[in-house]
């Protein structure tokens, strides 16, 4: 089994990255965390023992060299704009690299009558990865 890929893992996303990344890695499992910079969060998920790579959600070669050797991934990604693009190129190189699971942290709220524009985007998103 290829490592299991972590996105969010130093994000504010309610913590789930860094909090998934931190069980599986106790596990003894390995775990590639995903980060857009090195900072101190980062850090401290390398001194648990987790591989950490930078990558950017919007460049599509970053994230395929995030995803070589991954069979499993999270995809969290944080309340911004941009999660449509971010989701279509995490498909992408989900499916360019063979995943066999890809886990996406979505909104309960996520519906396509949804009146909320990002609950509308989080509904996509799922219908995009299944």
């Amino acid at each position: 089994m290829g490592s299991i890929l972590i996105t969010g893992a130093t994000g504010l996303h309610g913590g789930v990255g860094a909090h998934a990344a931190r069980q599986i890695c106790d596990m003894g499992l390995p775990v590639r965390a995903v980060v857009r910079t090195f900072d101190a969060r980062s850090d401290a998920l390398a001194k648990a023992g987790i591989e950490v790579v930078k990558a950017d959600f919007m460049d599509i070669n970053s994230l395929r060299a995030a995803f070589r050797g991954v069979s499993r991934a999270l995809f969290c990604y944080p309340i911004r704009p941009g999660l449509l693009e971010a989701a279509f190129n995490v498909a992408v190189v989900a499916r360019e690299a063979g995943l066999e699971v890809l886990v996406d942290l979505s909104l309960i709220v996520a519906r396509e009558g949804s009146p909320s524009d990002e609950a509308r985007e989080h509904w996509l998103v799922s219908q995009m990865f299944d």
